[in-house]
């Protein structure tokens, strides 16, 4: 069975449709995680203004996502061994 070529160049038209909206769908998805991540920095941000100073320990923190972890399980161990 030969396929004409008006019926390629529908299912050609269909499929790009489909790709553009496709598309959209992942720009729309792209801008809501670029500002989660806005909005998540935003936050790591006043969190580190309030735990101790140093250069050192605002960088380690900023680098490794683990190292606050860390240091809240730390925190967290000091504070109910002292109870």
């Amino acid at each position: 069975m030969k396929t004409s070529k008006a019926a390629l160049l529908m299912k050609g038209g269909d499929y790009l449709q489909q790709l553009k909206e496709e598309s959209k769908k992942l720009d729309e998805e792209i801008e809501r995680s670029k500002k989660v991540v806005q909005e998540l920095s935003h936050q790591l941000a006043e969190i580190v203004t309030i735990l101790p100073t140093g250069i050192f320990f605002h960088n380690m923190i900023l680098q490794s996502p683990r190292a606050l972890n860390y240091f809240f399980h730390q925190d967290v161990v000091r504070e109910t061994t002292l109870a």
